[in-house]
């Protein structure tokens, strides 16, 4: 075990010959130096350190397989290697070789959350607008929600057909009018050539959310589940719905105008008592704007308590990724990066190709080369090689005892 090896051979020699200064000891025993007084060797010439033995550089990658049989993870693993082994830089190979271990890859728990990016607050309401379907009452509906005003428009389909949802837009776009930029999940119908053509003819330029992760169109999510459930709370009490719309559309926030003021300049009327005086028309888009950047950075203090900045990731690197949510990692490949931040194209092992958020994507450390071990920690040493042929100090600490009793003071 030991004589095969030439770092081996030099730290036996200092054990044997003794330590110099550390400037004056063999390059490859340096790294021991500093544990010099607890090392020794065995009558067949084994080297330990208290009751742990020193693995020789060959065979450091056959324990760690064998230590990690139960892909227990990175702190159990040091945890045992540190119990009954010892090499320089033991917690740095532990820690690399689980990193590189496809089994715990794939079942790997989410990445950190990042940092929220704020999205450009719009100048003027209806400029820019987000959509996503809605079921109410088994009924389709398609939500609009303005970025500015955070004014709703909620329309019931006959079907979720291009042509259905194109049609229904229309009619909310000659209310309103055309919007600049619109945001959607990329899904069908949006992925149609019918709608890539309406948006082309209707000059509106249609941005796609990463698949799976709202939090990218993080406040108007917000907004929208606000309002479906609303609207699911009134339907299973058996209220009206436009009146729970029409409630939502003019209740102002603590720092805001409400939305049918920011999108229309004036109050809506309702069923509750008003001077007539509150219902003339009254418009500040630049004190609207303002507050918005306000909620920006008070949601950007607790939002980004507990994340982090994910490394960005370059064409052709080898990732990891979420296919299905509550499914294993699968490996891929990253085949474009953007346009959008923090969104990558990857083709998947199969050849599906996926769009996702850097938040569903591991880098891949993976190794493609698994080697395959047949031998055992009893084919290291001999079971009855406990006869020591120098121990240092005389110290309890330097015997070799059939249990492999823990030595607190000497794991680092």
């Amino acid at each position: 075990m030991t004589t095969d090896d030439p770092e081996m051979q030099d730290v036996l020699f200092h054990i044997n010959n003794g330590w110099p200064e550390k400037r004056k000891t063999n390059i490859s025993a340096q790294p021991y130096w500093h544990c010099k007084e607890e090392l020794y060797s065995t009558k067949e010439r084994i080297i330990c350190r208290g009751q742990r033995l020193v693995v020789p550089v060959k065979y450091r990658k056959e324990i760690l397989k064998l230590l990690y049989v139960s892909h227990k993870g990175v702190v159990s693993s040091k945890i045992k290697a540190r119990e009954y082994f010892y090499w320089p830089n033991l917690n740095r190979d532990v820690e690399e070789y689980v990193s590189k271990c496809k089994i715990c890859q794939k079942y790997q728990r989410e990445n950190q959350k990042e940092i929220l990016i704020n999205p450009e607050i719009p100048g003027r309401p209806w400029q820019k607008v987000a959509c996503d379907f809605f079921c109410l009452k088994g009924k389709e509906h398609l939500l609009m929600i303005d970025y500015l005003s955070k004014y709703v428009e909620l329309k019931p389909l006959n079907s979720t057909t291009a042509q259905s949802v194109i049609t229904v837009m229309k009619s909310i776009y000659a209310t309103h009018g055309i919007p600049e930029d619109l945001m959607s999940d990329g899904g069908p119908p949006f992925n149609s050539n019918l709608m890539t053509n309406f948006f082309r003819e209707w000059g509106i330029k249609h941005h796609v959310t990463p698949p799976h992760f709202p939090r990218a169109n993080g406040q108007i999510e917000r907004a929208v589940q606000t309002v479906k459930n609303s609207l699911t709370k009134a339907a299973e009490e058996g209220k009206d719905l436009y009146v729970v719309l029409l409630a939502y559309r003019m209740q102002p926030a603590k720092d805001m105008p409400s939305p049918a003021e920011l999108l229309m300049g004036r109050k809506l009327r309702s069923f509750l008592p008003l001077h007539p005086g509150q219902l003339k028309p009254t418009f500040d888009v630049e004190r609207a704007g303002e507050a918005l950047r306000k909620r920006q950075i008070i949601q950007n203090k607790y939002a980004n308590k507990h994340a982090t900045v994910l490394p960005m990731l370059h064409q052709n690197a080898k990732v990891w990724f979420k296919h299905k949510m509550k499914k294993p990692w699968k490996q891929g490949t990253i085949i474009q990066v953007g346009p959008q931040p923090r969104s990558y194209i990857i083709k998947g092992e199969d050849g599906g190709v996926f769009r996702r958020n850097r938040f569903h994507i591991r880098q891949d450390y993976t190794e493609d080369d698994n080697p395959c071990w047949s031998r055992t920690v009893e084919d290291l040493y001999n079971s009855d090689a406990t006869e020591i042929s120098r121990i240092p100090n005389n110290s309890a600490d330097s015997q070799v005892n059939a249990s492999p009793k823990t030595n607190k003071s000497n794991i680092n």
